[in-house]
């Protein structure tokens, strides 16, 4: 629920009203006897409880008309003063330097100006004065990118709120989460110590203490998983309140029935969820593992391939290596032929003139010639 409306009662009144005053009580003790200012009050029930612990004066302002409206019909006996405005104008609608305690509830989110709100609200502060501001943790809420509130301008993470708030306001700040309680409490027994606020349907009865317990455990909240973020600038070290309503015994036996059978539910659910997973990953396995197979026969065949067609060419190359040897051969044959052609032709002439000279000169003289020859090369 965006704004509590007051005016008549909701569906889930106890939840609303609990989770709404919670994020108040962490301040109400800090504000006694101080000048407050509560920025987009919605219909004035905080700044109602701030005036009954003790404010001297409290100053609440919202843009809506309308709830301005409310909060003086359903509140106007506390003495607030509701002003119609924008936050980011706080300092010409209030003055400057004027309060002792500020507070911004659920503020930030709907602003499109931050910085421009953060400091229009610091003006209007004393120098020492207490800053009080939550945040919604809309990421758990509405966690993925397209989802979102549709009131809110943006989604802020721990860290952003953290970052832009202390970058205007520094850092002497206590940190808080707020997040649903499970736990025991006493009430009065009679109905009469709750008083009804103002107008409003709401009762309510202000506890002076509160122990809180803390939880180590793997369901501890945290700023991932809280609903709201909250920043105390400049008080004296405190305990964050809580804001809480009573249940029967037989209420609180089926809540932690109805936990119980939710948790069992959840670790079947897991546990179905882990088996389904497992056997996905071993069909993954068995496929790899064929796969692998086949790849490694594949590469054995290709290693293999390669290494003959690595043989083919080295006697490829030996076959070439012949071929030329036998081509050079060939070429000095063919050389050495080409000579002994000349000399032949260079021998027909000397032949041919022999043998006409033969023909002519008688045969006594041949006989005369071959023997001086004879003679001569003998």
């Amino acid at each position: 629920m965006e704004r509590l409306d007051l005016s008549q009662k909701p569906e889930y009144a106890l939840e609303e009203s609990a989770i709404h005053c919670a994020r108040y009580a962490n301040i109400l003790h800090l504000v006694k006897d101080k000048v407050v200012l509560d920025i987009a009050c919605g219909e004035g029930y905080g700044a109602a409880l701030l005036k009954k612990a003790g404010a001297k004066r409290v100053v609440a302002v919202d843009i809506s008309a309308e709830s301005i409206e409310t909060a003086k019909k359903l509140f106007g006996d506390f003495g607030v003063e509701y002003l119609a405005g924008d936050a980011n104008s706080a300092a010409e609608l209030c003055g400057v330097a004027l309060f002792d305690v500020v507070i911004s509830i659920e503020t930030i989110e709907h602003i499109k100006t931050p910085e421009t709100f953060l400091q229009s609200i610091k003006s209007t502060a004393k120098d020492d004065a207490i800053f009080y501001i939550t945040c919604p943790n809309d990421y758990w809420y509405y966690p993925t990118k397209e989802q979102s509130n549709p009131f809110h301008i943006r989604k802020y993470t721990f860290a952003e709120f953290r970052e832009l708030t202390t970058y205007c306001l520094g850092d002497h700040v206590q940190w808080g989460i707020g997040a649903a309680v499970f736990g025991f409490g006493t009430v009065p027994l009679e109905g009469k110590t709750f008083s009804q606020l103002g107008q409003s349907w709401m009762e309510v009865n202000e506890s002076e203490t509160a122990i809180n317990v803390l939880n180590a455990t793997n369901e501890k909240a945290t700023p991932e998983n809280c609903s709201y973020f909250v920043g105390l600038w400049n008080a004296p070290s405190t305990n964050f309140s809580i804001s809480v309503f009573p249940v029967s015994m037989d209420a609180y036996a089926r809540m932690v029935e109805e936990l119980e059978s939710n948790v069992i539910d959840v670790l079947r659910k897991n546990q179905k969820e882990n088996n389904e997973a497992l056997d996905v990953l071993r069909k993954d396995n068995n496929t790899l593992s064929h796969e692998l197979r086949k790849s490694r026969l594949l590469l054995r065949a290709i290693q293999a391939e390669n290494e003959a067609l690595r043989q083919s060419l080295i006697r490829e190359q030996s076959t070439i290596s012949m071929m030329r040897a036998i081509q050079a051969e060939n070429e000095a044959l063919r050389q050495s032929l080409i000579r002994e052609q000349s000399t032949i032709s260079m021998m027909e002439v000397p032949y041919y003139r022999y043998l006409r000279l033969a023909k002519i000169i008688p045969r006594p003289v041949k006989s005369i010639i071959i023997k001086i020859v004879r003679f001569v090369k003998g």
